[in-house]
């Protein structure tokens, strides 16, 4: 029977795409992932999108911020802005675009690792509202009225990803998937962590979900989901060996409650052996893990700062030290009346090296030669002969009884 038409209404449009299968160019230099899929003509939602829709809307999309995950109903936090699209155009099958990336944000380097080897970890979403209408069955999205924000996802139910647009949520009733014994499409952020078949280490549990959300893969919530995790975890040779084993036996115990018959595809998981640490290479633990590399680097920096922070500190401490030093010595040089001025250089340095005591009696025993030189100076016929020009006693009994006059 043929569903009647409904007359057209605004409503919230929340999407997914992926950019699988496509040719992707990463710029690292630039930090430009080039080619990305923004929105597609058909949504997993039984939603179809007017290409004049598409072209009239890709004005709002250019220039348009990404963030990380969604957030409902909340202000977006300046940590999730991780860059912006930019040329965007209307292909045959949908917008497309280049995702300009911030080179510093934390993520950047998991980002670009997926859209190199991985692109089904990662999808782009964009919540916006449109103008749409029923019309035998499908809803036709007219016109998109403008892009509350396009962000980073992980990936959705339909198991596509960063760079084929299918998934679900939004305000309109989500229709059936396009797979066989799907279930219903859904928002898969909303979905709890026993839906995933692996969640990657390095998260925060709240409630039921750990965040950051994108450290959940292969949706097992539904028989769909089930099917599609399982050819992607067995394909994928990004995956950890102990991560792939995981994940593995997760999906094939959902397969079995799903009344799935599953055969693993060969023997080569094998090597899904737990790797040993002593065999494990740098190469290998940055493609296996990027995301324990990036924080382990993170972590040495800063290290490396907290080190160099302390050398300064210690630094500034002796020179403080020294100068408190040196003020006590000139006090303690005043006291015994002695220009610290006219004390030669290495006797002053070993006074200001020694400690307390050797530094007193040193200032003492030098006190005691100045006033010794001193009263020399008045008393001695010999010297005063000397400097007078007087000559000295021819004989020895003569300059000691000079001496002792």
């Amino acid at each position: 029977m043929p569903t009647a038409e409904k007359t057209d209404q605004d409503t919230q449009l929340l999407e997914y795409a992926s950019s699988r299968g496509l040719s992707l160019r990463v710029d690292r230099e630039r930090g430009v992932i080039s080619g990305v899929k923004i929105l597609g003509l058909e949504s997993a939602n039984g939603r179809s999108y007017q290409p004049q829709a598409m072209a009239d809307a890709a004005k709002l999309y250019e220039g348009r911020p990404v963030n990380v995950d969604h957030v409902e109903g909340q202000r977006r936090s300046y940590r999730d802005r991780i860059g912006r699209l930019t040329k965007i155009e209307l292909r045959g099958d949908g917008l497309y675009g280049d995702l300009l990336v911030n080179p510093k944000h934390p993520l950047t380097e998991q980002l670009l690792w997926d859209a190199e080897h991985a692109p089904e970890n990662v999808g782009l979403s964009h919540d916006a509202q449109g103008r749409t209408i029923a019309r035998a069955g499908k809803v036709i999205v007219e016109s998109i009225k403008s892009v509350r924000s396009v962000d980073l996802v992980a990936e959705p139910a339909t198991t596509k990803g960063l760079f084929e647009s299918k998934s679900a949520g939004g305000a309109a009733t989500a229709e059936t998937d396009e797979d066989d014994d799907a279930g219903p499409a859904d928002d898969v952020d909303k979905l709890p962590d026993d839906a995933f078949a692996l969640i990657l280490p390095g998260g925060v549990k709240i409630g039921k979900r750990t965040h950051p959300l994108h450290k959940r893969h292969f949706p097992i919530h539904n028989a769909g989901a089930v099917k599609r995790s399982l050819a992607r975890i067995e394909d994928n040779r990004k995956l950890a060996p102990n991560h792939r084993e995981h994940a593995l036996r997760k999906a094939a115990e959902a397969a079995r409650r799903f009344g799935i018959p599953y055969v693993t595809k060969s023997n080569s998981h094998k090597e899904s052996r737990e790797m040993k640490l002593e065999e494990l290479t740098l190469e290998q633990l940055k493609e296996a893990r990027p995301d324990l590399v990036s924080s382990l680097q993170t972590a040495g920096e800063t290290e490396a700062e907290v080190v160099k922070l302390k050398e300064e500190r210690d630094k500034l401490a002796a020179e403080i030290a020294a100068g408190k030093r040196r003020e006590k010595i000139a006090v303690e040089l005043k006291e015994a009346k002695i220009d610290a001025e006219k004390v030669p250089a290495s006797l002053m340095e070993a006074i200001q090296s020694a400690n307390d005591e050797p530094r007193k009696k040193l200032i003492e025993d030098l006190k005691g030669l100045l006033e010794g030189q001193s009263a020399g100076d008045k008393k001695s016929p010999v010297q005063s002969s000397r400097s007078s020009g007087t000559p000295l006693p021819a004989t020895f009994e003569e300059r000691s009884a000079a001496w002792n006059s």
